[in-house]
Parts: C-alpha cells; structure tokens; sequence
C-alpha cells in the first residue's frame, strides 16, 4: 500500500485548529494525524467509503486552495463535491478521531467544509454498522455566507459513518470510517 504524503500542513490545518473545533493544537493533531495516516490504514471492504471524483476540479471559489498544490490537511485526499458543497475526501477512507480532553471523553474530528452556495452549513451523521447515538456536527460562525467553512465532527463511536452536510436546502453526502487515535 502506497504510504500517504504528509504535504505541507499550512492554511487549512491552522484555520481548523483556531476555528472553535476540538481536538487540541493544530501542530499536535498534524502529528498525530500524520502517524495514523501513513501508518497504512485501511478502510474495511464492508465500509462503502466514498472516493475522490476523477477527473473534477473543484468550483473556482476553491481553486486557490487546491491549484496543484496538495491539500493541507494530511488526512484529506482529493475532490468530492455538489453544485452546493465540497470536501477533501479522507485519505484511504480513513477520519481520524482524536480525545478531545485528557480523560478522552468525547472524540472530535475538524473538517472542512466548502459552501459553493451561500447559506448556513448543517452537519448530520449515522453510523452505518452499528448505533450512531450521539454523534454532533459543530459549525462555527463568522466564516461568511459561503466559502471555506471548518467544523468539528463529534463521534460517539468509532465504525463505518455516513455524513451529510446541508446548506441552501441542497446536501452532500460521504462514507467513510471513523477510527479513534489516541493521543501519544
């Protein structure tokens, strides 16, 4: 299995880790991240995880983030997106989940969110193979009616997850498997 590329953690990873979200600082969770990523994780075959799109670009409102330069995040890995929204699709469909406390309590994920259409972003999930009790999607606010939008993803449960954003009455949908990484 092809080992991830760590790439440069700039612009994203510091907007996600001053964005309100969990999971402690942005040069922890990039290490952390870094190690789950590439130590060859992979998403089980019963897990339908989604996949980048071949062949798109993203709108041009995010092209200045993804202009050829891989994406700053280490566990995103190409385009998936709608006429209303876009992701990074996680690498190897695997989101990692990190303790957002030291006594590890609850278990957070950031992640970005790019609003192609103006509106306010929601964030539902259910888990796919097993109970999906819990989980919450956090939204800051003061990132404007559209564009880049980070949030805080909150598990209950490690396993396979189905997410959805919302915005404009128009959503995105993605799979992918959820694993916890303890803090090192």
């Amino acid at each position: 299995m092809k080992r991830a590329s760590l790439g440069p953690v700039l612009v994203l990873l510091a907007a996600l880790a001053t964005a309100g979200c969990t999971a402690g600082s942005g040069a922890a969770v990039a290490t952390r991240t870094a190690r789950a990523v590439a130590s060859g994780l992979a998403a089980p075959a019963r897990c339908p995880v989604t996949r980048p799109l071949p062949h798109v670009a993203p709108p041009a409102q995010i092209v200045p983030v993804a202009s050829g330069v891989p994406l700053p995040v280490p566990y995103i890995h190409g385009w998936y997106g709608n006429a209303a929204l876009w992701i990074g699709v996680p690498a190897h469909g695997i989101l990692p989940a990190y303790p957002d406390s030291p006594s590890g309590g609850r278990w957070g994920t950031k992640f970005p969110w790019w609003r192609v259409m103006p509106g306010t972003l929601t964030i539902t999930a259910r888990r796919l193979d097993g109970p999906s009790a819990g989980f919450h999607g956090e939204v800051p606010a003061g990132y404007g009616d559209a564009g880049f939008t980070p949030s805080g993803l909150v598990w209950p449960a490690p396993g396979c997850w189905q997410v959805t954003g919302t915005v404009a009455g128009r959503s995105l949908t993605f799979v992918t498997v959820v694993t916890f990484v303890k803090q090192s």
